[in-house]
């Protein structure tokens, strides 16, 4: 004969292992739960024979934890005891429960006792006061579901007032970093411009150093300047029509240095007569976010192709590398705010996880589609190279 299993939902741990102790000497599994919302999820995966539950619990109490349990249909018959130090028998048993238990046990007479119950024991309460109790209950349930509510509401409005104070927070700091940015960039410009003298090989190639820092500061500031912008709901968009060439050129300048210093191709496949309807300045935004990342995951000596075509009125463009992909699973997560692929602190690759997500905000303001996809097979299972698919709205063709 198999042996029965007990779950008993009790927050003391004393009084688990006094439990466990009894009933396990006589044949029972016992099965524990430490809390209201454990226990029902615990009862419902190892559908136990017998359910023993403390009212006191500090979550649910033991009436709801009964009246939660007996709503699922493989509970109907199951039985249900409430054992506790103090409560109400006749809301336990029009809670749901079939039998209670004072606390302290006596742990000669439980065992047989617990038995009674899997033999079809139930305890009754009067009709009338049941009809009462139930009232009561009720009431309770509706006192309490009111409280929760009122809970979450004042928690919801701390959120939003934390989430204000956060977008703000970062919109001041990233205005007080890009302030002192400005001279740098400046200073910069005329010391590689020769106008303070000539320069060595070596202090050329300090410049670099420095230029390549700078150039990801630029992008990160302006990146969390958008992300704020747009928390904030400033985001406002320039509608004009926009020769697609002109703005994959502007583009192309802004990320020229990402791909010159590892050597990558860009090729362009863009038809001159194509334009798009919307703000050159977040388009460029969104296309040199996207060519940035292509850079950064392109190995040195690879290659990232910027095609451009009509597609139902609309203008799509393809942004495809050599690099090291991305895995199926991951393919709409990358456009998260904050996700990146690979979060760990050992990861290879800098940047702080905004730029797609900046992307696809600005792309969905203009009402189009962003996307990503392997391409390297049909069913996109391939995990080299990635390809990432802006479509937007075109407008009538242009003059070449």
């Amino acid at each position: 004969m198999s042996r029965q299993t007990v779950l008993y939902i009790e927050d003391s741990r004393e009084n688990r292992e006094l439990v466990r102790a009894v009933l396990t000497r006589r044949g029972f599994d016992v099965v524990t739960a430490i809390s209201g919302m454990t226990g029902i999820q615990t009862a419902l995966s190892r559908r136990p024979d017998l359910i023993l539950v403390d009212l006191n619990l500090p979550d649910m109490d033991g009436y709801e934890v009964a009246t939660r349990i007996r709503l699922d249909n493989n509970f109907t018959k199951t039985p249900i005891i409430a054992l506790t130090a103090s409560g109400d028998r006749d809301l336990s048993l029009t809670a749901g429960c079939d039998g209670f238990i004072e606390k302290p046990i006596d742990i000669d007479s439980f065992p047989a006792l617990i038995q009674t119950y899997l033999d079809g024991r139930h305890d009754s309460v009067d009709s009338a006061v049941e009809r009462d109790t139930l009232r009561r209950y009720n009431k309770t349930l509706v006192e309490k579901l009111e409280q929760k509510v009122s809970e979450l509401i004042r928690a919801n409005e701390q959120l939003e007032e934390l989430d204000r104070l956060k977008n703000q927070f970062v919109q001041n700091v990233t205005h007080e970093l890009a302030t002192p940015l400005t001279p740098l960039v400046g200073y910069l410009k005329i010391i590689r411009n020769r106008q303070m003298g000539t320069l060595t090989q070596k202090q050329e190639k300090c410049l670099d150093g420095i230029s390549s820092a700078v150039h990801r500061l630029q992008l990160l500031i302006n990146n969390l300047l958008s992300v704020t912008r747009i928390q904030l709901g400033n985001i406002h968009l320039k509608h004009e029509s926009l020769p697609v060439a002109a703005v994959v050129a502007e583009s192309r300048k802004l990320v020229g240095h990402d791909f010159e210093s590892k050597g990558i191709s860009l090729e362009c496949e863009i038809p001159e007569n194509l334009a798009i309807d919307g703000d050159q300045a977040l388009l460029v935004q969104v296309f040199q976010q996207i060519l940035h990342n292509a850079a950064k995951f392109t190995p040195p000596g690879g290659r990232v192709r910027i095609r451009a075509e009509s597609v139902d009125n609309r203008v799509r463009f393809s942004f495809e590398d050599s690099g090291i992909g991305i895995p199926s699973a991951e393919l709409d997560r990358v456009f998260d705010l904050f996700y990146q692929v690979d979060g760990s602190t050992t990861r290879r690759f800098d940047g702080a996880g905004i730029g797609l997500s900046i992307a696809r905000r600005i792309v969905d303001a203009h009402h189009g589609e962003i996307w990503a996809e392997n391409p390297g097979s049909s069913d996109n299972s391939a995990q080299t190279g990635t390809r990432v698919v802006v479509e937007l709205p075109a407008v009538l063709s242009v003059q070449s």
